[in-house]
Formats: C-alpha cells, structure tokens, sequence
C-alpha cells in the first residue's frame, strides 16, 4: 500500500480511501484539484494497486495498515475519511475500533452488508474474470454497456469510461488474486451495527442502489447524517468534483476555512 501526499500541510487532513479495482490517480484526480487548498490530502493507492508486484490480501488487513498510519504519520486522528464503496467499509472498520480520532466519515455508495463466505464465492467467482478483463483490456462490464446505451446514463457512463481508458494500458499488472480478494474481501467483511463513536458520520445514498444499502446504513450508524442522491453511483466525483468538494467542506463544518 501507498500514500500520495497533497495540499496545504497547515489545513484540516482529508484521508481519501477509493473504491475496489478504481486507480487512486484516475478516481481522485480531479477531487484534488478542488480541495488541495483546502485540506491536507492523504490519498490511498491499495496493495495490488501498485505495479510493485503487490497483491491486495483484505480489507481488514487494509483497514488496520491505514489505521497504523494515522496512528505513527498523523498524530493519531485525521479531520475527514472520504470512503468510496469500499474505502466506506474500511473507513467505518478504522472508526470502530476507535484507535485513532476521526473527526468526519463520508461513506458514500458503500454496501456495509456481508455475504456467507459460500455466496461470496459464488458471486466473486463470476464477477472476477469480466473485472479482470475491464481493467486489463479496457473492456468494461455489460452493465456499464448497456449504461452506454441508455439516454437517461449515457453521459455518466461516459464519463465513467472516459475516466479510465487513460490507465487501461497501465493496470495490466492488476493480478486475478488481487481483483478476487479486493471483491471477495469487500463482500464478506462484516462491520458493527448501532456503531457508538465520536466521529460525525455522513452517508452518501444513491437511489438506484436500492433500499436495502440505505437501511444498512441506518443499521450500522446511530443518526449519521444522509444524502439521498437521484444521481448514479460516485457521479459527483466523476462529472462532477468541483460540486463535490464544496459538499465535503460543507457537511464537515469546513467550508470557510
């Protein structure tokens, strides 16, 4: 694992913990340039993520690396976690150990339930391969295909694919056990309900993932604070970011700072 430093080292720290198999440059990218003067950046590139022959094991074993470095790095407290899909699971395991002091969790489309390790192999088992391909050939998914030909998605499934076809030639080091741990570890991972802690939660919802992400969330947090969101997953930080940044300074309390 590796962590790429920006911004102003005399502002609040922002920790920025992407989504499974989404490059922290591409994912990030954009968001930085809107917050950099604002915060102090810690942005996470996960093992397997790096062509430096790593390979990603878990997200516990994540969760507690990170936690490490807010420990020795940080002082042991960060202002705000930004946790996108899985970055939101490793981010609400980090805050419910209450090692370090979180001051702000943005949890945004994260899916906080678990699958048995028997179901997380049947459906991993058939995800892996399609993501293997998407990240090494540029061939993405059925789905976001079909996003492509829909009037009402096309532009987010635009940008989507617009966002990774730059590094499409530079993920072919992503090995099939990484893309296999990163899904199969997501999906099994349990995290506390009716976490009790210090650090504000703020939940990202989007509707087209369904009730049932939006009741986890309520299962999992005591009254987090929830943005309920028409838009696809993550199309803020895609299309975008500069909207997004002054959300994220917003609901954190930081906006004039």
């Amino acid at each position: 694992m590796k962590i790429y430093e920006y911004g102003d080292k005399n502002k609040p720290v922002l920790l920025l913990l992407p989504e499974a198999l989404c490059p922290r440059t591409h994912t990030f990218a954009e968001f930085i340039k809107y917050t950099e003067k604002h915060f102090h950046i810690f942005a996470v590139s996960y093992d397997g993520m790096e062509n430096d022959g790593s390979v990603f094991e878990s997200v516990e074993k994540t969760a507690a690396e990170i936690e490490n470095f807010i420990f020795e790095n940080l002082g042991g407290k960060a202002d705000v976690v930004y946790g996108s899909g899985m970055g939101g699971k490793i981010g609400t395991l980090i805050v419910s150990k209450e090692k370090v002091n979180i001051g702000h969790l943005i949890v945004s489309g994260a899916d906080l339930g678990s699958k048995s390790a028997f179901m997380a192999k049947l459906s991993v088992g058939k995800k892996r391969d399609e993501m293997y391909n998407a990240v090494h050939s540029g061939e993405f998914p059925p789905i976001v295909k079909k996003m492509l030909k829909s009037y009402d998605k096309r532009e987010y499934a635009e940008s989507l694919v617009k966002t990774f076809e730059p590094c499409k030639d530079r993920l072919k080091f992503i090995s099939k056990d990484t893309v296999y741990n990163m899904l199969y570890s997501y999906a099994v991972t349990k995290v506390p309900h009716r976490l009790v802690t210090n650090t504000k939660v703020h939940a990202f919802h989007y509707k087209f993932m369904g009730d049932v992400y939006f009741e986890t969330y309520k299962k999992v947090f005591v009254e987090p604070e929830l943005k309920v969101f028409e838009n696809e997953f993550e199309e803020m930080l895609f299309r975008y970011p500069k909207n997004l940044a002054v959300m994220v300074r917003a609901c954190t309390g930081m906006l004039k700072k």
